[in-house]
């Protein structure tokens, strides 16, 4: 069969070739891939001819390439001297260290994702003459420029991974004892986000998540939950790190005051104030404390105030109370009688108002009126929308 005229060849080729590109038949559609791959070839045989001529001797970490690069400077060609086995990574460092480009992963077909542990034997190259064709981004800015914003979004994906670290870090080496239940837990908040922290038992020891739960929820007086995965395990679940010991865990506290670091009175408790506080299981309560160490309490429901007494256990950084024997909490549903303790931290963290003195004259024993669980007297001030039932 006698040759085509280069013109009707041509022509032949750029028909399939503007398919491709434009919006005809994709790249990566199974029926053209060895249509458009013989069509490349053809089209770039003068191109890589080019690039075998233009070979230099590069060295890459002490072994020894050759390599090219096409005059459009979309690719060039590498092959190790002598002829041996080579990382695909190693031809692509050869090839930019040739063309001063960065390779093009895109466009490196199967070798795109782990050229560090892709293989090129010598075997494969063989019909190429040893030759291996690296995709570079020298002269395609769309590529450069789509490969500049993805390098951007890996550094901040770093960046953040490593603020979190250092962050947990942080919370984990500023941990402070608290105690619960009798038990000490380490207790550290998030500098930077502080309905964030780290809690493990003190001494280490495996425990369940449900533990971690009520200690969270003790030492900060707020709702908490474990962030991540970890929410998905059933409580019962024991939970520890690797090679035993106790793990530290990632807790998000739910506060009324929104801060488990800085309660909205850090200095309560303090005698000669009427102070509000609020928790979901109680509602809200009124609670006047006296100098003395005496207080009465405005409890939803009751008709006449609660006496106590109180004080603080600098020692342990909590507050301590004693009610009647007489008197029953119905959320914890224990009866008074007895001395009980919590964390500073609990106390505080469902203080969200105040009044100076008695204004109520709790003293007396007796309530102004039976306390709406859901509804706060109207002379303490506080964002009512935030703190509701």
């Amino acid at each position: 069969m006698p040759p085509l005229p280069r013109l009707l060849l041509a022509a032949a080729l750029a028909l399939p070739l503007a398919a491709c590109n434009g919006s005809g038949a994709k790249r990566d559609d199974p029926n053209k891939v060895a249509e458009i791959a013989e069509i490349e070839t053809s089209l770039r045989g003068a191109a890589a001819r080019a690039a075998i001529a233009d070979a230099a001797p590069v060295s890459v970490a002490g072994r020894a390439f050759e390599a090219g690069v096409f005059p459009d400077r979309l690719y060039a060609l590498v092959r190790p001297t002598p002829p041996r086995q080579e990382l695909m990574s190693a031809y692509q460092e050869a090839a930019a260290a040739r063309s001063g480009c960065k390779p093009d992963a895109r466009r490196n077909g199967s070798y795109r994702r782990t050229p560090d542990k892709v293989l090129i034997k010598s075997g494969a190259a063989r019909k190429s003459d040893g030759w291996v064709r690296v995709a570079l981004l020298c002269g395609d800015p769309i590529a450069l420029k789509a490969q500049a914003a993805r390098a951007e979004k890996r550094e901040k994906r770093k960046a953040a991974r490593a603020a979190d670290i250092a962050a947990r870090k942080a919370a984990q080496a500023a941990a402070r004892p608290v105690f619960v239940n009798g038990e000490s837990w380490l207790y550290g908040v998030y500098e930077n986000d502080p309905t964030l922290v780290q809690l493990r038992p003190d001494p280490p020891e495996k425990t369940t998540k449900g533990a971690y739960v009520a200690a969270a929820r003790a030492a900060s007086g707020c709702n908490a939950a474990p962030t991540g995965m970890t929410g998905q395990i059933p409580d019962r679940a024991t939970i520890g790190a690797k090679g035993g010991g106790a793990a530290w865990l990632e807790m998000r506290i739910d506060c009324p005051t929104g801060d488990a670091r800085s309660p909205a009175f850090p200095d309560y408790p303090q005698g000669g104030w009427t102070w509000l506080s609020f928790s979901r299981p109680h509602g809200f309560q009124v609670n006047y404390l006296a100098a003395d160490g005496t207080a009465w309490l405005w409890y939803p429901g009751n008709e006449r105030g609660v006496p106590e007494l109180w004080r603080v256990d600098a020692g342990r950084d909590a507050i301590c109370w004693t009610h009647p024997k007489n008197s029953w909490n119905p959320a914890a549903k224990t009866r008074g009688g007895r001395e009980s303790c919590e964390p500073a931290i609990s106390g505080r963290g469902r203080i969200i108002a105040r009044l100076k003195g008695d204004p109520y004259r709790l003293a007396s024993g007796n309530v102004p009126y039976p306390l709406p669980k859901c509804e706060a007297p109207k002379a303490f001030e506080f964002d009512r929308a935030r703190h509701s039932c």
